[in-house]
């Protein structure tokens, strides 16, 4: 993590929600955020909620057509990151090197699917 990351709990604390602001940012000026949760086999999911296709979907690609939806798969797979229901993710241990090392899978995944379609 470097300084300028903040992990913070989610709006409601409770939920075991946290969200980590990144240094880096959207086409649109927007901070990519990432969300941590647990999940139920002990593992921590870390994602980014789906922005990252919906930004390619709002600026007209059908995300859902075959060829576009495989090279969205293929590039979230070449970072080792996995797509459900449009959300990129990792499932990672609660070690940090392993939070650290999904979270650059992750934003990887982010900048080149947003340099692949100009978002």
């Amino acid at each position: 993590m470097t300084p300028a990351e903040k992990i913070t709990p989610a709006a409601d604390s409770n939920s075991g929600v946290y969200t980590i602001s990144t240094e880096f940012f959207r086409a649109n000026g927007d901070n990519i955020e990432l969300y941590m949760f647990p999940t139920t086999d002990g593992l921590i999911r870390m994602e980014e909620g789906g922005f990252t296709t919906d930004l390619i979907s709002t600026s007209g690609v059908d995300v859902h057509a075959p060829k576009t939806a495989q090279k969205i798969t293929k590039i979230a797979w070449n970072e080792a990151v996995k797509l459900d229901r449009g959300i990129l993710y990792v499932n990672v241990t609660d070690n940090l090197d392993a939070v650290i090392q999904g979270k650059q899978q992750l934003l990887r995944a982010i900048i080149a699917l947003s340099n692949r379609f100009g978002v």
